[in-house]
């Protein structure tokens, strides 16, 4: 009978890139020529056409010899569904290599800042020992910042304590920062971020003592799966997702999934300015009782003052201070001015993994 020998093929293969010579890296096999992109009928690579020949194969299905430097790809049981839904590993492909997410949806928008309501607020009173409100403050009725202008009793000067009375100016309140909805995050899960769907990929345990595959690492063939999963070609970590722009005939499905996530968006901190273009006027009336009566007469009786401008009432005789009252002539707060909340930085997805599968196969019902 005669035997033929086992031939092996080294092609060196070289470029000539502007007029220099470039040498590739050196590839074996164990035919005189090998169909790179050919697999067997299990997804195996098989350059060399193995499996039409009957011939055995290797535990790395398809023979290391016959395996292309290129075929740096591990077989891979790939399940693809909701994010959250994730299964457990079949058996026949128990161990977990990936888990990613794909189709990220992560808006860069920040709520808009908000501020307090704005308000008009009714002034304080004080009599003072000097003419035209001079000389120390020998008393004042301070009234709480939620006073409407009713009677307010006041600290009961007796006649001739005093020489004039001086009415602040009316101010305003209002315009606090409210507290930003979205805050500047820290940490990526701080924002919104969803993904459309999630993917694990489950491989064989490593035999022991197997041959090296051409630097891939050597699995068990994966065949029966259950459903859900698929056989997938997953490419070597590292592998840009624009370097796998086609899909081998066996395995059509091209699939990117990502590990990671890199989170820059923010919002610029809020702030709140005092209200601007506000009208308030305010009436103020002083009494001598402390409950805002006509007797004995009044100090003075609706005394107009607005914003930052106050007014002095001297007193012609010793009068004594009980009471106040004020009542709004004009009351628009305005509005308060609002800075900050723009957006900045973006979401975007880090650690591709490129897997190519086979087509998935729905059962008619």
């Amino acid at each position: 009978m005669k035997t033929s020998p086992f031939v092996f093929v080294l092609l060196s293969m070289s470029a000539l890139v502007l007029g220099c010579e470039e040498e590739t890296e050196d590839v074996v096999y164990s035919c005189d020529n090998p169909d790179i992109g050919h697999f067997d009928s299990k997804g195996n690579p098989d350059p060399c056409h193995l499996e039409e020949k009957g011939q055995q194969q290797s535990i790395c299905r398809g023979g290391c010899e016959e395996v292309s430097l290129e075929f740096d790809r591990m077989i891979v049981a790939l399940w693809i569904g909701p994010e959250g839904r994730e299964p457990a590993c079949p058996k026949e492909a128990p161990k977990a290599v990936f888990n990613g997410y794909a189709g990220l949806t992560a808006p860069n928008t920040c709520a808009p800042c908000q501020c307090s309501e704005p308000s008009c607020v009714l002034p304080s009173v004080s009599a003072t020992a000097g003419d035209a409100c001079a000389g120390s403050v020998v008393g004042a009725v301070e009234p709480p910042p939620s006073w409407e202008g009713g009677c307010l009793e006041g600290p009961s000067l007796e006649p001739g304590m005093f020489s004039s009375v001086q009415i602040g100016a009316v101010g305003t309140a209002g315009c606090e920062l409210v507290e930003d909805p979205l805050p500047t995050p820290h940490f990526a899960y701080a924002w919104p971020a969803q993904w459309a769907e999630a993917a694990r990929a489950c491989a064989a345990e490593e035999e022991e003592g197997a041959p090296a595959c051409a630097g891939a690492p050597c699995v068990r063939g994966i065949e029966e799966l259950p459903s859900g999963f698929r056989r997938c070609l997953r490419y070597p970590e590292g592998t840009e997702e624009n370097e796998v722009q086609a899909c081998p005939a066996a395995f059509p499905e091209r699939h990117v999934f990502y590990a990671g996530l890199s989170d820059t968006r923010e919002c610029a901190a809020c702030s709140c300015a005092p209200p601007v273009d506000g009208i308030c006027i305010a009436a103020v009336s002083a009494f001598q009782d402390a409950s805002c009566g006509g007797a004995p007469m009044p100090i003075f009786q609706n005394a107009a003052v607005g914003l930052n401008s106050p007014a002095c009432y001297d007193t012609s005789m010793p009068l004594a201070l009980g009471s106040i009252s004020a009542a709004w002539l004009a009351e628009e707060p305005g509005s308060c001015v609002v800075t900050g909340g723009e957006a900045s930085g973006e979401a975007v997805p880090t650690d591709p993994s490129v897997f190519c599968c086979e087509a998935l196969v729905i059962p008619a019902e």
